[in-house]
């Protein structure tokens, strides 16, 4: 989650669990479901009509759990990074495909062995002239390259780096995506974007830039091409299917200019080719007040329903869905969508505030923490990440990452 939808994101979720905002804001009505339009083209193989897929998964609660044993417990493995003063942008962690290196990425890159916890490397990803924040990161597949992008005053850059010689090998500049105005308001939208993807099996990546996404090799300068998503459309995440044909783009906005009784938010999701520039899929949500948060894990779409307390898991290549219990607190997800964590810190009262690990396949709760006894603690969370193997966790607390071992829950 990054700097600018994290903030909007958590305020209205702590609003909704501590009851604290007037619930007549959030649009229901029998327009709740999504509405969805299809594109199929010859070259394709036919796509579902319907937003819904046909085979589902639900998940029952089971809250038991235990450690296998006193001495094969999970436990803090080392902390890493330094403390930054509030003012400061944290930056936030990123595991390499093959969980060897974690990267914190924030004004600098460091690079850090996970097995010896020692510094590989460092640069700098901002010249001292830009005012800039870091917005997303990622490693290559083959965990060869590392990415960042940055968005500063008017636009934003990104920038692929070698990882085992600190080169900075490319900048390319991005721009920022606008929105025409509504019909309740006369003000154009002008929204920074940074989500980026490495295709699989090759040296290209994508980004968006303004209301586009680039396509480019990182080895070829010559192979460049843009697949313009239209006025109304911008890419706050995407994400690839494991053929790489097709790129999967989530659209969430804010429409803030009526704060704080007209405050809603707009979703999309949208399903392209990337060879042909073709729309395949569309998916309209309810506009609504913070009543929906969509994540993409890779091949999969994570929807919750906050209004509703609905929680789903949707395999894009497969269109089953996996149906899971609807609970509380910040959500973080494994790569591969098997395991959540629920930080149930900011808006729970001191006696409930808990860090929970749940498995989606049983829908188990296996292990339970608090990192920090200091109740001022949780305030300074900006993310929870899971290694590719599913072992470690990196909790990034304002520049310090704790690296956390749960190899003894996970695989017991």
């Amino acid at each position: 989650m990054r700097p600018i939808k994290l903030f909007f994101l958590l305020f209205g979720i702590f609003c909704l669990l501590t009851a604290s905002c007037n619930p007549s804001i959030i649009i229901s009505s029998p327009t709740n479901q999504p509405t969805t339009t299809t594109t199929i083209l010859p070259t394709d193989p036919p796509v579902a009509e319907t937003a819904i897929p046909t085979k589902t998964i639900t998940c029952e609660l089971v809250t038991n759990s235990a450690p296998t044993s006193i001495n094969d417990e999970p436990a803090l493995l080392t902390i890493i990074g330094e403390n930054y003063p509030q003012t400061e942008y944290f930056g936030y962690p990123v595991f390499s495909p093959d969980s060897q290196v974690l990267a914190l990425s924030g004004s600098t890159v460091s690079l850090w062995n996970t097995k010896t916890f020692e510094l590989i490397r460092e640069f700098e990803t901002q010249s001292e002239a830009e005012d800039c924040y870091g917005y997303d990161a990622t490693f290559s597949p083959d965990s060869k390259l590392f990415a960042t992008s940055d968005n500063c005053d008017a636009t934003g850059y990104v920038r692929i780096w070698d990882v085992s010689t600190g080169e900075l090998l490319h900048e390319w500049e991005r721009e920022f995506a606008s929105m025409p105005p509504t019909s309740t308001s006369s003000w154009e939208y002008f929204i920074p974007v940074g989500s980026m993807a490495f295709i699989p099996n090759s040296t290209k990546i994508v980004y968006a830039s303004g209301n586009s996404l680039e396509i480019r090799d990182v080895y070829n300068e010559n192979d460049h091409s843009v697949l313009n998503l239209g006025p109304e459309m911008y890419a706050s995440q995407i994400s690839l299917s494991s053929d790489g044909r097709l790129v999967y783009i989530i659209m969430s906005w804010m429409k803030d200019h009526d704060f704080p009784s007209a405050w809603t938010t707009q979703n999309k999701f949208q399903i392209w080719n990337i060879n042909t520039h073709t729309m395949l899929r569309e998916v309209k949500y309810p506009e609504g007040w913070v009543n929906l948060s969509l994540e993409l894990l890779g091949t999969s779409l994570v929807e919750v329903n906050f209004e509703e307390g609905t929680s789903q898991i949707i395999n894009l290549e497969t269109d089953e869905i996996k149906k899971l219990p609807y609970r509380q607190g910040w959500r973080y997800y494994s790569p591969d969508g098997s395991l959540i964590i629920y930080a149930r810190l900011f808006g729970f009262d001191e006696q409930e505030r808990i860090i929970e690990l749940w498995q989606t396949n049983n829908w188990q709760k296996i292990y339970t923490f608090m990192p920090n006894n200091d109740p001022s603690w949780s305030y300074g969370l900006t993310e929870i990440v899971f290694s590719h193997d599913n072992t470690v966790l990196a909790i990034n607390h304002q520049g310090t990452v704790m690296l956390w071992n749960i190899r003894p829950v996970v695989q017991p």
